[in-house]
């Protein structure tokens, strides 16, 4: 008879690339272009919500002030559908928690059927000059006494069929941003606009 399953499980991938840390980094967060060369990514969605509820315009024109800005703070929702093990689709929603650019990337899922479900992205530039080690981490809470949401079972279902799933899309990524790099002699096209998805 199975044992139940409850408990913290990890994914863990990495990757070397021949191009800066901050180079990888911004194609990375240029997550609306996954689905052009990323095979598992089969459909990205991004929008963007308040942070907060406001009610009224002076409500509204307070914010703009204490902020000193011209824009109210927006969190992004991503919206995915992925090919994983078997070819089946998940679908499922996340954010960033934390995004130092050029460094660190992190995300987490937006259901809360899926607990604790992240996944983080490390840029370290390697002793070898103009090449990045990309690590790619998910941590999530798998249990067969809950609900799960979507993410975690994608994770799941790639911890336990060792599904190269994350292999593939580093893979992916690194020929990509290869593949960018090499077709231009500019730093301004290897290293694209800050515009994250």
């Amino acid at each position: 008879m199975p044992q139940p399953v409850h408990g913290i499980r990890q994914l863990k991938e990495s990757i070397e690339i021949n191009a800066p840390a901050q180079t990888c980094y911004q194609y990375w967060v240029n997550q609306s272009q996954f689905p052009e060369f990323m095979s598992k990514v089969l459909r990205f969605e991004s929008r963007q919500i308040p942070t907060m509820t406001l009610q009224s315009n002076e409500s509204i024109q307070s914010v703009l002030e204490r902020f000193d800005a011209f824009i109210l703070p927006v969190e992004r929702i991503k919206h995915w559908l992925i090919s994983g093990p078997g070819g089946k689709l998940y679908e499922f929603e996340n954010k960033v928690i934390l995004d130092i650019p050029g460094k660190f990337y992190s995300t987490v899922s937006t259901d809360p059927d899926d607990l604790c479900t992240q996944a983080s992205l490390l840029f370290n530039e390697t002793e070898n000059p103009g090449v990045t080690r990309v690590e790619f981490e998910v941590s999530f809470w798998e249990s067969t006494n809950i609900k799960n949401g979507t993410a975690t079972q994608l994770a799941s279902d790639i911890l336990q069929n060792e599904d190269s799933f994350f292999c593939d899309c580093l893979r992916d990524f690194k020929t990509y941003v290869e593949k960018m790099i090499a077709g231009t002699n500019t730093s301004t096209a290897s290293e694209p606009p800050f515009s994250p998805a």
